[in-house]
């Protein structure tokens, strides 16, 4: 009877428990950098990315912040406002920088030591 048991219990155990352990490490571990202008979508996607598990999330308000974000931090991920405003094409700038750096090139260019 108690064996029954037993394996009762070992089926209950979820046998993704390993894997979504290792998501959410890996989660807990990325670096998010944040880049648009209107602040409230900078929260809400601060909440959900927190909701999540990322723990290390940067943001910046323009392109030029977010040039200069990139090059401080080397964020692992970063989400752009595509359409936001910049003066002086800093917007191509930036997304340059992060097409860079989601590629895994080196960007150098972008961020002039």
């Amino acid at each position: 009877m108690i064996s029954w048991r037993r394996e009762i219990h070992r089926r209950r155990q979820d046998p993704m428990q390993p894997v979504a352990s290792q998501f959410s490490q890996q989660l807990e571990a990325l670096k998010v950098l944040i880049v648009d202008d209107e602040s409230t979508m900078r929260k809400v996607t601060k909440s959900l990315l927190q909701v999540i598990g990322v723990k290390t999330i940067y943001e910046a308000c323009d392109g030029r912040s977010g040039l200069e974000a990139i090059c401080r931090w080397a964020p692992d991920v970063v989400i752009l406002d595509w359409s936001m405003p910049s003066p002086n094409d800093r917007g191509r700038s930036v997304r340059m920088a992060a097409s860079s750096a989601i590629s895994g090139a080196s960007h150098r260019m972008a961020c002039p030591r």
